[in-house]
């Protein structure tokens, strides 16, 4: 079974069911983000979409058992991948912090980066 529904200009969902080896049968969203160029940035309309789809990760991520996982994935599967990975690790550190009564949070773009590339050679493309 697979819905398919425009969110907005430049983002799709699906909805759709996969059956795993021992026959249990998982339901997966796809969030498709199609405004992003590669090798560009998102702008105007595209960056409003991209931030919704963001919230809708962080959230999804923060409610989610801990037991689903996510999948974040562009066509080489670094730069776009690897700067949509950080931007929500670095929003949910920091509600983190403030949920935990911390009034100025500390974080450090530059330390979740480096942490991400240690796993993922090249990920957060840089101006060459």
């Amino acid at each position: 079974m697979l819905k398919k529904k425009r969110e907005s200009n430049f983002l799709d969902s699906r909805e759709l069911q996969a059956k795993l080896p021992d026959g249990t049968i998982k339901n997966v969203t796809q969030l498709h983000f199609i405004g992003w160029p590669d090798h560009g940035v998102p702008d105007g309309q595209a960056m409003d979409d991209f931030s919704s789809m963001l919230d809708r990760f962080i959230d999804w991520n923060l409610k989610s058992a801990p037991t689903e996982k996510a999948i974040v994935h562009c066509s080489a599967g670094i730069g776009r991948t690897g700067t949509t990975i950080s931007l929500m690790e670095t929003i949910i550190n920091i509600c983190a912090q403030r949920n935990a009564g911390v009034k100025d949070p500390a974080f450090s773009l530059f330390h979740t980066v480096r942490r991400l590339r240690e796993q993922r050679y090249g990920s957060v493309q840089t101006e060459s």
